[in-house]
């Protein structure tokens, strides 16, 4: 049992780092873009992860979709294609098809601050996981206010995950003009589970409470 402990606080740590580490990426594509504008994504790495194969289809809107989620909040509608000819000697006819990509610097604002905040609220369940181990062994029971209090806590920033990639993806969907609408389910229930738990917790370190305050008075 000591190992198995042992082995989910060491996931929980890395768990934590990783989280905080991908915040900060986030928060650094959140800055680049407000910093430099449309000269971030020209020629550079983000430009390649923000951009995906244009689509021919006049049903559709000229913004593409993009696969990146995180945590339910799909990354979508970032980019726009315009196609035109322009003249060039080299070609037969004298023009050439050139497609321009213009990114949609504000979406992906909200977007990456939107990853951003999910990514912090995820590093933090993994830091309550963390401490309601070491804590339980500590105590030696995990039945305390204390550890009840973290997994309440546990539970609230789960469901907040959702509602954060709600309103992040309502936000850029109206920007862009794309409807996109996110929301993790999943989060919602794990959460929801979490509270019950948390109200066991509580009722057991009630129970523990006055097992121990029975035992001083028999013994005193």
């Amino acid at each position: 049992m000591k190992k198995v402990r042992w082995l989910a606080m060491i996931a929980a740590v890395f768990a934590e780092v990783t989280h905080w580490t991908g915040a900060a990426a986030w928060l650094c594509i959140l800055a680049l873009t407000l910093i430099f504008g449309q000269q971030a994504f020209e020629g550079t790495v983000l430009g390649q992860i923000f951009t995906t194969s244009p689509v021919v289809d006049q049903e559709i809107s000229d913004y593409r979709c993009q696969t990146l989620d995180v945590y339910g909040l799909q990354i979508t509608g970032t980019e726009h294609y315009e196609e035109k000819y322009v003249k060039n000697s080299a070609s037969e006819d004298g023009e050439v098809l050139k497609t321009t990509v213009t990114y949609n610097q504000a979406a992906i604002a909200v977007y990456s601050a939107g990853a951003a905040l999910i990514m912090i609220l995820i590093a933090l369940v993994f830091h309550y996981m963390f401490w309601i181990l070491k804590t339980a062994k500590k105590e030696n029971t995990p039945f305390t206010p204390k550890i009840a209090q973290m997994v309440r806590n546990t539970g609230i920033l789960l469901i907040s995950v959702s509602f954060i990639c709600l309103a992040a993806s309502a936000a850029a969907g109206f920007i862009t003009g794309v409807p996109n609408i996110c929301i993790s389910i999943q989060t919602i229930i794990l959460g929801i589970f979490v509270l019950c738990l948390a109200g066991f917790f509580r009722h057991g370190s009630r129970l523990e409470k006055d097992a121990k305050d029975l035992t001083e008075e028999v013994t005193a």
